[in-house]
């Protein structure tokens, strides 16, 4: 147990720190070979083979509706996907992958096609490391690889996890949005960055901490509209009676923290956060907790914005 904890903490925290290093780098190779909708199908039918394979039962999709989707969300959702691979591998083979720096300039499906070309490696490894044959006659149906398809990959992967992503795993992810709403907020001299936290809830579940993250979000997208940017909106997200778990907060704060970090990549000399702690065990309403802080901030945002739409701009 201890070995799996150190090597959630390296995969967990080296990977992301990596993904918020730019380089201008990136396998085209891959990409090349195979279109993105083919990689995904590849996935998707190694998923689901690796699942029979493992005993695993089937993993409820949700139903989810968006507006505004773009390569950087679906880059996003594979980076996530990508951290669980790598999870995978190690506790397969003990080893694990570097995340690749995150592109330079604005993220393209190429580098979503190269990135999902390394989970399937990783994915492809872990099979090796469990003794299992290649399978090449099986065939699937081909798969679009979108925000919905990725989001069900990410929930079906976890799925296959002996040590699946635990509350703590989400409190890392929101405590990395405070953050970058903390320099979001320092662009207004003299207000509170980081508001107290509220008392500390009782029995939350991830659901509720789930359902918290869906209204940041909402708020984000006002942000964006009020910035003249264009907001992706998650419209409906219904998990069909499916438990709501720490994986699924933990994609959709990864997500948060993305649209976060685009907004200050508008700002004059942008620059990418250090480095960030990985917590010890956490319930969910220590979750739910620090995702009040982060929407406390939001509310500080909308207002300092609503008087001035041109935040972004200039030094200050």
């Amino acid at each position: 147990m201890k070995h799996a904890r150190i090597g959630l903490f390296v995969i967990l925290t080296g990977c992301l720190a990596l993904f918020f290093a730019s380089s201008t780098a990136f396998c085209e190779d891959n990409a090349k070979a195979r279109s993105l909708d083919q990689i995904a199908s590849d996935i998707n039918l190694r998923l689901e083979y690796l699942r029979l394979e493992m005993g695993k039962p089937p993993v409820p999709i949700p139903e989810v509706a968006i507006e505004g989707e773009s390569p950087r969300e679906r880059y996003h959702l594979a980076s996530s996907l990508f951290n669980k691979a790598n999870i995978l591998y190690f506790e397969w083979l003990h080893d694990i992958e570097e995340h690749p720096p995150a592109p330079e300039g604005p993220i393209m499906d190429t580098h979503v096609a190269d990135l999902l070309s390394r989970v399937y490696s990783l994915l492809e490894k872990s099979r090796v490391g469990m003794g299992l044959p290649k399978n090449d006659s099986a065939a699937g149906q081909p798969v679009k690889c979108d925000f919905a398809f990725l989001l069900s990959a990410n929930r079906r992967l976890n799925g296959l996890l002996i040590n699946s992503l635990a509350p703590r795993n989400a409190f890392q992810q929101v405590s990395l949005a405070v953050k970058h709403a903390a320099r979001l907020i320092a662009r207004f001299p003299g207000v509170e960055r980081i508001p107290p936290a509220e008392p500390m809830p009782r029995r939350k579940i991830p659901a509720d901490v789930h359902a918290r993250l869906l209204k940041c979000l909402g708020m984000i997208n006002e942000l964006d509209r009020r910035s003249g940017m264009k907001p992706f909106v998650i419209k409906s997200f219904d998990f069909k009676g499916a438990v709501v778990d720490p994986s699924d907060v933990y994609d959709l704060a990864f997500i948060i923290v993305s649209e976060l970090d685009h907004l200050h990549q508008q700002t004059p000399g942008a620059r990418n956060l250090p480095s960030f702690y990985f917590p010890e065990t956490k319930f969910p309403s220590q979750v739910f907790q620090r995702a009040g802080i982060l929407e406390a901030q939001l509310k500080i945002l909308d207002q300092m914005t609503a008087a001035d739409p041109n935040w972004l701009k200039g030094e200050r």
